[in-house]
């Protein structure tokens, strides 16, 4: 799978996760719809998505080639 598609799904999954919680946490129809073992997944797939996509990001944009300096002064 290349990476755009692996972008595409991760941040599906995280907007899904991101609604679990967010109607968990913030709603009083949340706190009793969901399980605490489904808040506690969506929490996890949330932060394992996070990392893969910083992992990706390191992949496509190397630390070397962040950090260059265009000015003219160099």
């Amino acid at each position: 799978m290349n990476l755009h598609t692996e972008k595409r799904i991760l941040k599906e999954d995280q907007d899904k996760a991101w609604s679990l919680i967010w109607d968990a946490e913030n709603t009083s129809e949340g706190k009793y719809k969901y399980s605490l073992a489904d808040y506690l997944d969506a929490k996890k797939v949330y932060k394992e998505a996070e990392e893969r996509l910083s992992e990706i990001h390191e992949e496509e944009y190397p630390a070397n080639l962040q950090n260059i300096n265009y000015s003219n002064n160099a």
